[in-house]
């Protein structure tokens, strides 16, 4: 049997076998620490779905205002910072318009996909 001395004086007798149990008590935990954190702190699927369908409305809200934009990157070329505050307004007028009408889309769809699945349900159950 080994003798372990710690720092604090304390004498601690482990044998070889009880730190092997010991250290695989303790991965075990770990692992479960890991799940844990990746539980609340990971991405779930359904908000990696919410955020590849913000980074889709957001290209194409972009896409849609790429005139608004050109204007405002001229204007940046020949004017100075404060200078450009209308296209810049515009500009982003444009594309928050855009996401407001793709994000209510989206949400209609998935209500029509939400309830057509429902009604297959029903009718699944019904036979």
């Amino acid at each position: 049997m080994e003798t372990l001395l710690f720092t604090c004086g304390n004498t601690v007798n482990y044998s070889y076998k009880n730190i092997l149990q010991k250290e695989e008590v303790l991965k075990a935990q770990v692992m479960s620490l890991g799940d844990v954190l990746n539980k609340f702190f990971g991405e779930s699927d359904e908000r990696k779905r919410e955020r590849d369908e913000d980074e889709v409305i957001k290209s194409l809200s972009l896409a849609a205002c790429e005139t608004k934009h050109k204007i405002l990157l001229e204007c940046y070329k020949t004017s100075w910072v404060g200078g450009c505050q209308t296209e810049m307004d515009s500009f982003w007028k444009c594309v928050n318009d855009h996401k407001a009408v793709l994000k209510e889309k989206a949400r209609n769809y998935q209500k029509n996909i939400m309830q057509q699945n429902s009604e297959q349900n029903e009718t699944a159950e019904e036979i």
